[in-house]
This record gives C-alpha cells, structure tokens and sequence, in this order.
C-alpha cells in the first residue's frame, strides 16, 4: 500500500516540502479477536483502549495548504519482531522513496 501511496505522490513532491511524522492509534472497542490487538492510549478517555497504533508521513508544501500522504502503516507492540516505536520511525523514514 505504500509504493501505492509513494507512486501516486512521486510526481508531486518538491524540494520545499517539508516531512511531518505523526503516530496516533485506531481505536477498536468492540474488537474481541484481532491479530496483536494490543492497548494504545486514548488522551481524550486519559485511559488505554483496544487498538493499534498508525505511523503516518506527511508532506507539507510551505507555500500552500496541500499536503501528502506518503506513508501510512499500523502496528502493535504486541506484534512478532516489534522492537521499538523509534524503530517503526526510523523504518519510515529510511523507505527509499520517502
């Protein structure tokens, strides 16, 4: 889904746009068996729900209100071979086409 995402924006991208790096979560309450359902916490309970997290990059031109889409991808800590949130980034980041 994210050469999609790259493919469709390739054309698009510019030498002044600027990466934005976002990680939220998609809540699941009524979820009982999904692979690696794990817990994120939602700020506006103040609690851990049932869900996954989102790590989404964005490109911004800073001289318009267009943006990007150019990588999206969930994951759980709970996941086989998860090692760390700053390794998703960094997984993010290093995609050849980002």
């Amino acid at each position: 889904m994210n050469d999609k995402i790259l493919q469709q924006a390739k054309n698009r991208i510019e030498q002044d746009i600027v990466l934005a790096v976002d990680i939220t979560h998609i809540h699941k309450p009524y979820a009982k068996k999904m692979d690696f359902l794990t817990r994120v916490w939602d700020g506006m309970k103040k609690e851990t729900v049932k869900g996954y997290w989102v790590l989404e990059v964005i490109g911004a031109n800073i001289y318009d209100e267009h943006s990007l889409p150019l990588y999206s991808e969930l994951y759980s800590q709970d996941a086989r071979g998860f090692k760390s949130e700053n390794r998703q980034i960094l997984k993010a980041i290093a995609t050849k086409q980002v």
